[in-house]
């Protein structure tokens, strides 16, 4: 028996029918027409575009399908479909942004890093292109792990009142604490009625000494406790350890791949 992956896939785009029948989209049907309305405000006629789902991927190509399927082509509704020879029907799915850990093994060394993106795939491309761009040698990526309820703090070094030289050395003599922490937020209702919930943060600060990582965390979650009048929040630092890590990608760098 033939074992099916992607690499045995065929896929192509095509508007002949005896090409797509009895084969599977490979990718979603959509039906994109304008709609005008009426803007009640200016009393203008404003044109949107609509969009609707014919077929999602993955259906079989045949019988009554590929009737309707004749009748959107020769109406130009549909230019063209892509099918495989193969049925997929998952769809992979990118989570909101949030960071990562990724270990390699740069020249021999071990080497960990911390990042933010909207998958593994793309903490894979980012880290990637890092130690393309930043190291020399052969390297090789151990592990890529999503962090769940993982904040990432780092203390200004910009202050107007330190020159230049005071500004590096502060930098330079600053490293990573690891700070395990208890939020409570109280919301209340009314006069009485209360929603309270409980969750554990871990949070990765920059800073000069565990003390000052602790004054940062506080202010973090005092800032949202001053915006919501009606919430009170509760922080208990569970521990805070000297954490181990080559480096935190700048934020910028990553956001370059989310604007793709």
């Amino acid at each position: 028996m033939k074992v099916e992956t992607r690499k045995t896939e065929e896929r192509f785009t095509t508007n002949n029918l005896d090409e797509m029948k009895n084969k599977y989209l490979a990718e979603p049907v959509v039906l994109s027409y304008p709609e005008d309305f009426i803007d009640e405000t200016t009393g203008q006629v404003v044109t949107i575009s609509r969009t609707e789902l014919l077929y999602n991927r993955g259906a079989l190509i045949n019988g009554e399908m590929l009737t309707k399927l004749n009748f959107y082509l020769q109406s130009g509704d549909v230019k063209e479909v892509t099918v495989s020879n193969q049925r997929r029907e998952a769809v992979f799915y990118n989570y909101s942004v949030r960071p990562h850990k990724v270990k390699a093994h740069i020249g021999g060394k071990p080497y960990g890093f911390i990042l933010t993106a909207k998958s593994l795939y793309q903490a894979l491309e980012i880290v990637t292109d890092y130690i393309e761009l930043n190291y020399s040698g052969q390297f090789t990526i151990g592990s890529v792990k999503a962090l769940e309820n993982f904040i990432i703090l780092k203390e200004s070094f910009t202050k107007k009142d330190l020159t230049e030289e005071e500004k590096k050395r502060a930098e330079f003599e600053s490293r990573y604490y690891m700070v395990d922490a208890s939020i409570k937020t109280r919301k209340i209702f009314g006069t009485s009625e209360e929603d309270i919930t409980e969750d554990a943060y871990s949070f990765l600060v920059k800073t000069k000494d565990v003390d000052n990582a602790k004054a940062l965390i506080t202010a973090y979650t005092e800032q949202f406790r001053d915006q919501r009048k009606d919430t009170t929040t509760e922080i208990a630092i569970m521990s805070a350890t000297p954490y181990a890590i080559s480096k935190v990608i700048d934020a910028d760098f990553c956001a370059a791949y989310r604007e793709e």
